[in-house]
């Protein structure tokens, strides 16, 4: 894991495609990636064709193992229900998908957001980046229609490099021998001011 977060902040995550939509005759839904590093913004609109009309709609979000959605962050205005418990310090290789459900009701125009992270992935031998991505949510509207929206999020994030395993290593121990060093002269000064000869 050390390989990962030494290295992976220093590179840049792209992302191919930020925004996805979906319309029809009932509604339409725009949805964007927002943010840099591993943690995003995702910004949804939803927009009901009849303005004066209240509707009840449901998302069910997929969320792919290379993604995670910390419970704690969705804001409770949404009545998000999760099918199970999300363990959010997992790398991707050992997480599974995970779906939760957003439950509105809207008239007209609906905005919301909340965050998204891209957890770490298992280094690789020789590929420094990884495409990973985050499909549309299926839309349930008034109780007897769903909707799919079939596009979704393309991102190609920073793994790191196993052959950068000995070089982090080398680094981590040094770090951690400078910090113990710290701490011990750290100490001495204070014991020295609290204790007089």
């Amino acid at each position: 894991m050390n390989i990962i977060v030494f290295i992976s902040p220093l590179l840049i995550i792209t992302l191919s495609q930020n925004i996805i939509t979906f319309d029809n005759s009932v509604l339409s839904f725009s949805r964007e990636l927002i943010g840099i590093g591993f943690t995003k913004q995702l910004y949804t609109k939803i927009s009901l064709k009849n303005p004066s009309e209240k509707a009840f709609i449901t998302l069910i979000e997929p969320v792919p193992y290379t993604w995670f959605v910390d419970q704690e962050e969705v804001p409770d205005y949404l009545n998000p229900k999760f099918s199970s418990l999300i363990d959010i310090e997992l790398p991707s290789s050992h997480s599974t998908n995970h779906t939760f459900t957003i439950n509105l009701e809207i008239t007209g125009d609906y905005e919301f957001t909340y965050p998204i992270h891209m957890r770490y992935n298992d280094p690789t031998y020789d590929v420094p980046y990884k495409m990973i991505k985050l499909p549309g949510p299926q839309i349930k509207y008034k109780e007897n229609q769903i909707f799919t929206v079939n596009d979704e999020f393309m991102a190609e994030i920073p793994v790191g490099l196993t052959k950068h395993i000995p070089i982090v290593v080398m680094g981590t121990i040094l770090l951690e021998i400078i910090a113990v060093f710290s701490i011990i002269l750290a100490a001495n000064k204070f014991t020295h001011h609290i204790i007089p000869k």
